[in-house]
């Protein structure tokens, strides 16, 4: 049974690294065993065994690679919306069909809009990815000034500060913000600011096929107005949804579970 089993093992190797050539290959060695020596299996649990993996596997990359992806929230740089050890689902079909080979999208159907939360190809390094808020779009002008946002002229709506408090993913420090109620689009959300903290004024021109984003933790954050704009092919897509949260500093958040990212 072993040839069997790494014919088996090559085939999962294959669609695991999706490389199309070496899984046709590891089928047909596959197959040939299934119709020769092992040919008893073609009928057997065994070859169901088999079929039903396959077909499971298929299912799951299909999926992966166009409909849904799960990623892990690494940093703070989302709070409040999205804290450290959320695990989030990501609609890459929103925008339209990405091809995970080029690392970029092929049809386009829609595109981001200003409020909505994102996740992209860093452009500085394509092997990471980034999860941040749209704040422009291409044509845009974004200025920066403060706790405030000024897109296009117009201030964006927000309340005025409220006192926040947030213990560090890290090293389990209390910290002290000012939080913001924010009308951005269609979207609703909170932003916070460290108190006290000096913050120079900066413009903006959105490039065509770009996208401004910021993060929510404003003065925790490495964004567009650090590293630049995002390129449109560059885009995974939207955040959907909480699925799981859990860290080291705190457990698992039950609470989390479940929760919608506005």
């Amino acid at each position: 049974m072993l040839p069997l089993k790494d014919a088996c093992e090559n085939l999962q190797s294959a669609l695991k690294a999706k490389d199309a050539s070496l899984a046709e290959t590891a089928l047909q060695k596959l197959e040939g065993l299934l119709s020769g020596d092992f040919s008893f299996a073609r009928k057997s649990p065994v070859r169901e065994w088999i079929e039903s993996l396959l077909i499971a596997v298929l299912i799951a990359l299909i999926l992966r690679s166009f409909l849904v992806e799960a990623f892990k929230i690494p940093s703070g740089s989302m709070i409040p919306t999205l804290l450290i050890g959320d695990h989030i689902f990501v609609n890459k079909y929103v925008y339209g069909i990405h091809l995970p080979i080029l690392n970029k999208r092929i049809v386009d159907w829609s595109e981001p809009e200003r409020g909505e939360v994102i996740v992209f190809v860093y452009p500085n390094d394509p092997e990471k990815d980034y999860i941040k808020r749209v704040i422009g779009v291409p044509g845009d002008q974004i200025m920066v000034e403060g706790e405030h946002v000024y897109v296009n002229g117009e201030k964006v709506k927000q309340t005025k500060a409220e006192e926040y408090e947030h213990t560090d993913g890290i090293d389990g420090t209390k910290e002290k913000f000012s939080l913001h109620h924010i009308s951005l689009g269609d979207a609703q959300f909170d932003v916070i600011y460290r108190k006290n903290r000096y913050h120079q004024r900066q413009e903006f021109k959105v490039k065509k096929d770009h996208y401004f984003v910021m993060g929510d933790n404003r003065d925790n954050s490495s964004d567009s107005r650090i590293w630049g704009q995002v390129p449109s092919a560059n885009i995974k897509g939207r955040a959907i949804l909480v699925w799981w949260s859990s860290s080291d500093a705190n457990g698992i958040n039950l609470s989390r579970i479940g929760h919608l990212i506005d």
